[in-house]
C-alpha cells in the first residue's frame, strides 16, 4: 500500500497588530507619572544648623611661628621677626628638628596657651608642615593656624 504523503500547507503566523497597544502603554505610563505623589526625601535623623549672627570675632595673631622653607629647613620666628620672614628675609633662629622640639617645648611650658602660626613656602613638602604640626602636639602646643596669602 502505498500512503500518499500530504503536503502540508504552510502555517500561517499570527500577525498581532501591536501599535495600539504601544499607544496604551505610553498613556498609561504618563497617567502614572502625573498620578504619583514623590516621596519626600527622609533623613536618619535632623539637624539643628546653626545661623549666623551678628557678632563680631576677632582674630588674633600668632606670637610665634615657624617657617618651613621647601629644603627643609626650619625658622623659629617671635612676633616680631614674623614680618620680616614673610617679606622674603631670612630672621629668625634657624633650627633643625629637635632644636624646634626643644624650643617648642619651653614655650609651652612658658605659656601654657599660646598661638602656633606655622608658615611654609609655595613648594614645601606636606610631610615638612606635618613634622611641625607633631612636634607641637608632642610639645603640648594645642593651638596651630596655618595662615595662607589668597592667590590674585
Amino acid at each position: 500500500m502505498k500512503f500518499r504523503r500530504r503536503h502540508r500547507s504552510r502555517i500561517m503566523e499570527a500577525i498581532i497588530d501591536v501599535t495600539s497597544l504601544i499607544d496604551a502603554a505610553f498613556i498609561l505610563i504618563i497617567f502614572l507619572l502625573i498620578s504619583t505623589s514623590f516621596k519626600k526625601t527622609e533623613f536618619a535623623f535632623t539637624l539643628d544648623l546653626p545661623t549666623a549672627t551678628g557678632e563680631q570675632i576677632v582674630v588674633t595673631s600668632a606670637d610665634h611661628s615657624v617657617y618651613v622653607t621647601k629644603d627643609g629647613t626650619y625658622f623659629y620666628l617671635n612676633k616680631n621677626n614674623t614680618k620680616a620672614m614673610s617679606a622674603g628675609t631670612r630672621a629668625g633662629t634657624r633650627q633643625s628638628v629637635d632644636e624646634l622640639r626643644k624650643t617648642l617645648e619651653q614655650i609651652a611650658r612658658d605659656t601654657p596657651d599660646i598661638v602656633l602660626s606655622i608658615l611654609a613656602e609655595q613648594d614645601t613638602d606636606y610631610q615638612r608642615i606635618v613634622d611641625v604640626m607633631n612636634e607641637a602636639s608632642v610639645a603640648g602646643i594645642r593651638h596651630i593656624q596655618l595662615p595662607y596669602d589668597r592667590p590674585q
